[in-house]
């Protein structure tokens, strides 16, 4: 045999030989998924509660026989970010390869946050480092409540009368302090005007239509804060001022002017005109006669 097929085959009997004291070892490949365990939906000022899953893949690749199988655990620093901020970090190791370390938050920014979480190994760590996770929490203005009180104002009697609304608005979750803003009040679906909120108290002195009506105070969202609305009834007015009102509305189509409500409340006062007499005296009025022919078709005028 020639000296070159000598080493030839030398050199392949070799590489066979080093195949052959190899065999398969683990080589650690972290992996972090972020769950969020909170039931939805989530409100400012809930407690958002994260467990970062943390598992370590072992795919097979070759090693010689006279290596150290690493160990199969992971130790290091897991560190959390919201929205870019960081706001914890804390040491764990893991356990036959998993740990599912967990984290609480809470007033975490009403809109979409951004969680996030980043692995860094110790040198111990069979892991390697910074690999990282997140998931995206939605978060809703925190509920509040609203109640109102209509305090009558003193009046002289055939006049309108005035009250004054008060609208208290607190959190739902009352350690998160009081809500700031606006209250704006309805008589209907009639703005009455905007109240500021002090102290978690707005205020509103207005002048209110005759008869039986729904008031509503409706806090205006702000923030952190949700809206939330309460109604009550009420009736404004003596029963005489009310059934002149009441007529007006329904044969002139408009709320009584004041000069009107003096006038007819004072007749009623001193006798002068009784509720069939008024009505009569309305529905022949010349505003009444020209409502009513406005109403008519060409055909029949």
């Amino acid at each position: 045999m020639s000296s070159s097929c000598r080493q030839k085959r030398n050199r392949n009997q070799f590489r066979l030989e080093q195949l052959e004291t190899r065999e398969v070892m683990s080589v650690q490949v972290p992996n972090i998924a972020l769950v969020n365990l909170t039931p939805q939906p989530i409100e400012y000022g809930d407690s958002v509660n994260i467990r970062a899953v943390f598992l370590i893949a072992t795919p097979a690749v070759a090693r010689p026989q006279n290596q150290t199988v690493p160990n199969p655990n992971a130790s290091g620093t897991m560190t959390f970010v919201i929205n870019s901020t960081l706001s914890e970090s804390f040491s764990f190791s893991t356990v036959d390869g998993s740990a599912t370390p967990m984290f609480a938050l809470t007033n975490l920014p009403v809109g979409a946050d951004t969680i996030s979480a980043t692995f860094t190994a110790d040198s111990t760590s069979a892991a390697a480092s910074d690999f990282s996770s997140s998931l995206t929490v939605n978060v809703a203005p925190a509920s509040t409540i609203t109640s109102l009180v209509v305090t009558p104002a003193p009046t002289a009697r055939g006049s309108y009368p005035y009250a004054t609304l008060t609208a208290t608005v607190s959190a739902a979750n009352t350690s998160l302090g009081q809500p700031t803003g606006t209250v704006q009040f309805f008589s209907g679906s009639t703005s009455l005007g905007t109240g500021t909120l002090s102290n978690g108290v707005a205020t509103l002195s207005t002048q209110l239509p005759i008869g039986y009506d729904d008031l509503r105070a409706v806090y205006q969202s702000t923030g952190n804060f949700a809206t939330s609305e309460k109604s009550v009834s009420n009736v404004a007015g003596s029963t005489t001022e009310i059934l002149i009102n009441t007529v007006y509305q329904n044969v002139l189509e408009r709320n009584v002017d004041p000069a009107g409500l003096r006038f007819w409340d004072r007749a009623f006062a001193r006798h002068r005109i009784n509720t069939p007499k008024f009505i009569k005296a309305i529905t022949h009025s010349r505003e009444a006669r020209q409502i009513a022919a406005s109403h008519m078709t060409p055909s029949h005028r």
